[in-house]
This record gives structure tokens, sequence and C-alpha cells, in this order.
């Protein structure tokens, strides 16, 4: 078997894990913890049926319409509770979109977590997996790739609900991870390299030669 082969394998392997072990959490997050729903917060009400003869346009109510424009300030839905005319006669306000934005960013900062835990799991076990055999490599590689698929995709699908403050906290945080893991990963080689490079043939007959012509 060709090394082209055997490198065309394990990026195969790398990525077909890293892929299978993203989508496995997205979906079981989604699953046992679903986003909330804007029609379980706002339920939508059908208007009230009335016969075609009522024509007349309703007159203006300036203490209505201020009941209406504080609502809509204060993110509020207006609702008109109407008479047996068609014309509105009170306006209640509904919270319901307050109530559901709320329940989004609570909902944003847990799925965040959960997807940040698992993410974090899969690159512990990662670099934890010994090196001594390929496959262990190969996988971990994969789990490590996946974590970092979960984490970030986690953060692109919550970071407009999470609050300000925590946006640029999360973010630099992850480019830490990052940098963290591309020095440990591959640091790691580059010091292997050292003695090798240090001992090789052409680099001590170059050596000898200066020493020579000094």
């Amino acid at each position: 078997m060709t090394s082209a082969t055997i490198s065309a394998r394990k990026y195969l392997v790398i990525f077909v894990i890293a892929v299978l072990y993203s989508a496995f959490v997205f979906t079981l997050v989604q699953a046992i913890y679903p986003w909330p729903e804007h029609e379980d917060f706002c339920k939508e009400r059908q208007a009230r049926p009335f016969p075609p003869t009522t024509q007349q346009r309703c007159p203006y109510n300036a203490s209505l319409e201020a009941l209406r424009e504080a609502c809509i300030h204060q993110d509020g839905i207006p609702r008109d509770q109407l008479g047996e005319d068609g014309c509105p006669r009170n306006i209640t306000c509904d919270f319901c979109n307050k109530a559901f934005t709320q329940a989004k960013k609570t909902h944003a900062l847990i799925y965040f977590f959960i997807t940040a835990l698992l993410g974090a799991l899969s690159i512990i076990v990662g670099l934890l997996l010994p090196p001594s055999k390929t496959v262990n490599e190969w996988i971990g590689s994969g789990l490590l790739l996946g974590g970092l698929i979960v984490i970030f995709g986690g953060t692109i699908i919550t970071i407009t609900d999470l609050q300000s403050y925590l946006r640029p906290i999360v973010l630099f945080a992850e480019l830490l991870l990052v940098i963290y893991l591309a020095y440990i990963t591959w640091g790691d080689q580059d010091r292997a390299k050292e003695p090798k490079e240090k001992n090789h043939p052409a680099k001590t007959k170059k050596r000898q030669r200066k020493r020579r012509s000094t």
C-alpha cells in the first residue's frame, strides 16, 4: 500500500469521524433540549366575524392610540378588544414577545454550555488516546476536529441570542483554545524534528568544514 493511499484513508477517516460526531451531538441536543417556539408564547388570535353590513369607519380614539403606542414602545403587542360594531373599545398589551426573547436567551446559554462541554469532552478524549498505534492517531484527530466543529457550531447557532457581554469572552476563549491545540499538536512535532536536524550528516559536514577553515 502506497503512502498516498494511506494518507488518503487517514484524512477520510478523520473527516468522517469529525462529521459524524458533530452531527450526533447537534441532533442529540436538539432532541433532548429543543428550541422554544414562538407559537408557544404568542398565540395568534382569530379575528371576530362581523356581518357584512358593518361598513362604517371606526372613529379616531386618541386614548386608545396612546395605549397602542405605549404598548409598542414597551416591546409589547397591542391587542384590540372589539365591540359589537367591530370597532376597538379597549387595548391590552401582550408581552409574549418579551417572554419569548428571554426564553431564547436562557435556552441559548444552556445550549452553548452543553455543546461546549461535549466538544471539550471529544477534544480531551482525542488528546488522551495513546499515539503509539496509527489507528489511535487517526481516531484522536477525528475526535479533535469533531470537538472543534461542535464548539464552533454551537457558538454560531447561539451567538446572536447570548448576552452582549458574553460574546467577546466566548470568541476570545475559543481563539485561545485553537492556539493551544495548535501548539500542543504541531509544537511536539517540531521539537521531535530538532534532534534529527542537529545530527543531520550534511549539517555535520558543514560544521566540520567551517572549523577547518577557521
